[in-house]
């Protein structure tokens, strides 16, 4: 599985009051996603950061608009994430507490997504934990849809979703039978074929 359940036990062995915040950060350059068409179809897939807000279950910022349209929010659950075309990186902190995410880009040029949870205080021989999961791997939208709310929202089909949508699902249900990518793929377009063959 592509999620993992990051997680820190804290033992305060001093004589003190103690401390501890979990942060999780993604970063990336500014290169070209490696699966961007360059053959001169114009297809550009989305390069940048996406998150959930209060108000909005799918927010994405463009690296290029990241300086201008910097992210400073507080939302309770949510998630934060590095997309691009086909795979993503994500940090899913508990839903249960108030999480503070920012963006920020580096002097050097690096852009920045991520995520401060909420204080864990711990007295003297206390021990507490702090956790959240990270994802990274395809944008598999029905994984990502039960990981968390909205996260699946980082599949985009673009203007053609009326059509991709329903394929994809025919796709995973054929899979299902055949459990090979591969003759997955095969046997939609043979569907497809023959649904339009009259034509």
């Amino acid at each position: 599985d592509n999620l993992v359940n990051v997680s820190y036990l804290i033992d305060n062995r001093s004589d003190s009051p103690w401390s501890a915040t979990f942060y999780g950060q993604l970063k990336r350059d500014n290169s070209s996603d490696p699966a961007a068409d360059t053959t001169g179809m114009g297809l550009r897939p989305f390069l940048g950061v996406a998150t959930t807000t209060a108000d909005k279950p799918f927010l994405k910022i463009a690296f290029k608009k990241l300086a201008d349209e910097p992210l400073n929010n507080k939302v309770e659950g949510g998630w934060i994430s590095m997309v691009q075309h086909y795979f993503i990186s994500a940090w899913i902190p508990p839903s249960t507490q108030l999480n503070h995410y920012t963006t920020k880009v580096t002097p050097s040029g690096f852009n920045l997504i991520r995520f401060t949870a909420p204080a864990v205080n711990l007295q003297p021989g206390q021990q507490g934990t702090v956790s959240a999961g990270f994802y990274a791997g395809p944008k598999d939208q029905y994984r990502l849809k039960k990981i968390a709310p909205g996260l699946d929202l980082t599949v985009d089909y673009g203007w053609l979703w009326w059509i991709a949508q329903p394929l994809f699902w025919i796709l995973t249900q054929i899979h299902k039978l055949v459990g090979n990518w591969g003759w997955s793929i095969i046997f939609l377009t043979v569907l497809v074929k023959g649904a339009f063959f009259q034509l």
